[in-house]
């Protein structure tokens, strides 16, 4: 509900109007997803494609104060994981670290994996 009265683009909204949000409609938005925004394009979240894009145009999670509570505890539990497989286990490679692995990332580079060995103390 408006507390104020708001003005843009020509648009008055008087105190006390009621708004809403319909992210149906703001995930199909074709100035922001291009002509076939209703058909889901992973490429869209490149973060090439996504450089100037508003952050909030993809609100699966929601975003602000009142966001998913899920999504910052899935992202807490992914590191989690990660944390507890890097100390379980050793990575190995015979790929060399260079500018080609770093710019392109870690795409057809194969691993070792081996459950590392506890050192006494």
């Amino acid at each position: 509900m408006s507390r104020r009265r708001y003005v843009e683009k020509g648009l008055i909204l008087p105190k006390g109007t009621q708004c809403m949000t319909s992210v149906y409609h703001i995930h199909r938005d074709k100035q922001e997803w291009g002509l076939n925004a209703d058909e889901f394009n992973p490429d869209n979240f490149l973060q090439e494609n996504m450089i100037g894009r508003n952050p909030n145009v993809y609100l699966p999670f929601s975003t602000g104060l009142r966001k998913c509570l899920g999504a910052n505890y899935g992202l807490n539990a992914m590191k989690t994981i990660l944390a507890y497989v890097i100390l379980k286990y050793e990575f190995k490679t015979s790929t060399k670290l260079n500018e080609q692995v770093v710019s392109t990332g870690l795409h057809n580079v194969k691993f070792e994996i081996s459950e590392r060995k506890v050192k006494s103390v």
